[in-house]
């Protein structure tokens, strides 16, 4: 691109990066940089994306500007190399699909294909490849949304018309990281020589077992990372809105260009990736270990006439550091989480006003028990007991164990949120109600949206239904 007499390339490159971070209109954009009409917007953003696309997304997008041994050794975090491979130089790939959001089609063919009955909406999906620390490798797509292009038959599609020439890029063993919704697609990446990596599913019942469950979290460690980059795209603008389908021909260039800024520009969700080592070895560690306190926590969980309920500071559980605790998680979402989870849980105290409680649950004949019934995060029908085996003459490991009836409550390689949240709240804490009194908290918001009540419809008595049968 050159300088022009209507704008220079600095005032071009701005134009078009404030309409994919801010999503504004042309006419905005020409009142604010000063340009004669959304034409000459229109105009300048096609000059750009074509510029970008030639001398830019080359050089940090697509499979074909690095190759993998470069992306093995700069851009693959300890943990997954140590969780998830079992030879040397196997790469790590995480693949996951992402919603883009687009106007409704007076043309029914375009209307149907782009219609998703799992989000109720028209979108495309692209299909996003990453490393394990977050560097994006490729966007494919954008596909159709309809039933015939879930991740499973985008990625399948991807594989058997070698786009951007992935069977080569790809070597044989190399690990695919990936979601439940490609189960279908299994068997074809096992076919073409790589291995998947999926967490288990529940296949209708309600847990998944120990070693489901530990297998799983094994996963989930690595696998978040794509969360992470979704989330990084849709931080512009232009791709968290509904886009409209006159701009549809465009999305692949403008969806490259962000990813490769993103690429380019932007700190890596994992700054360093040597991190982590002694973290993996010791989940790797638990997981092939043996214990069966895992059933006999499950059985005590479910007991009822061995638990009276107390208030939290009556139970004298050993104190935990932060550290502590997030070790005990392998990691630090549930303990995000669990502060959420802890604030639902506390009830107004019976004894003195304006302050709460913590109601746990002691067990009569095992004083080395303590559970507590959280509420389902989803449904207000569900409820969850975790229940956690502590000791306290112990100072280096005092906790034993634990046990939730939740999905993945089985696990010993980290635990469930409701487990950590009881964890947080007995052993950080040490019972010590702390509410959030910030005018921005969700608390806080939460009492200003009104909740309306239910009340039963009017009946009407038999003396009405008489006298209207008269009237008539």
């Amino acid at each position: 691109m050159r300088n022009s007499h209507v704008r220079s390339v600095r005032v071009a490159l701005a134009v078009f990066l404030a309409k994919l971070r801010l999503a504004l209109s042309n006419r905005i954009l020409a009142v604010l940089f000063h340009l004669d009409n959304k034409r000459v917007v229109s105009h300048i953003i096609s000059q750009v994306r074509k510029a970008l696309m030639k001398e830019f997304v080359p050089y940090h997008l697509n499979l074909q500007h690095i190759n993998r041994q470069t992306a093995i050794e700069e851009h693959q975090t300890a943990i997954a190399t140590i969780l998830h491979t079992n030879k040397p130089n196997q790469l790590c790939v995480v693949a996951d699909g992402t919603y883009i959001f687009i106007q409704k089609s007076s043309n029914n063919q375009l209307q149907r294909k782009s219609y998703s009955m799992h989000k109720h909406r028209n979108l495309v999906k692209p299909m996003i490849l990453t490393t394990t620390d977050g560097y994006i490798l490729c966007a494919l797509g954008p596909f159709f949304s309809d039933y015939k292009n879930n991740d499973a038959s985008i990625l399948k599609h991807s594989l058997y018309k070698n786009e951007q020439d992935i069977i080569n890029w790809l070597h044989k063993d190399n690990v695919l990281i990936v979601d439940r919704g490609f189960r279908d697609v299994i068997p074809t990446i096992k076919h073409f020589g790589y291995e998947a990596v999926m967490p288990s599913s529940l296949n209708r019942r309600e847990q998944l077992s120990t070693e489901e469950a530990n297998y799983t979290r094994l996963i989930t460690k690595v696998r978040w990372i794509i969360e992470s980059v979704n989330g990084q795209i849709k931080q512009w603008k232009y791709f968290s809105q509904t886009i409209q389908n006159s701009s549809l021909r465009f999305i692949s260039n403008y969806l490259d260009i962000t990813c490769a800024l993103i690429n380019a520009f932007r700190p890596r969700p994992v700054s360093d990736i040597h991190a982590g080592s002694e973290l993996a070895y010791r989940m790797l560690e638990k997981f092939n270990e043996q214990t069966n306190i895992q059933v006999r926590l499950s059985q005590i969980a479910k007991e009822r006439s061995d638990w009276k309920k107390y208030d939290a500071q009556m139970c004298l559980f050993p104190e935990l550091s932060q550290d502590d605790v997030r070790s005990l998680c392998c990691g630090s979402y549930q303990v995000k989480q669990a502060i959420s989870y802890i604030q639902e849980h506390l009830t107004p105290s019976p004894l003195y006003d304006d302050e709460f409680e913590f109601i746990v649950q002691l067990s009569s004949y095992n004083d080395d028990l303590v559970r507590a019934r959280f509420s389902s995060r989803y449904s207000n029908n569900k409820n969850y007991i975790a229940v956690i085996q502590y000791d306290n003459k112990n100072t280096e490991q005092p906790i034993n164990g634990w046990y939730c009836t939740c999905t993945s409550g089985r696990r010993d390689v980290g635990c469930c949120v409701h487990v950590a949240a009881l964890l947080w709240h007995l052993g950080v804490r040490r019972a010590e109600i702390e509410l959030n009194t910030h005018p921005l908290s969700a608390s806080e918001i939460y009492s200003e949206i009104i909740d309306s009540v239910q009340f039963s419809d009017v009946e009407a008595t038999d003396d009405e239904e008489t006298s209207s049968d008269d009237e008539v």
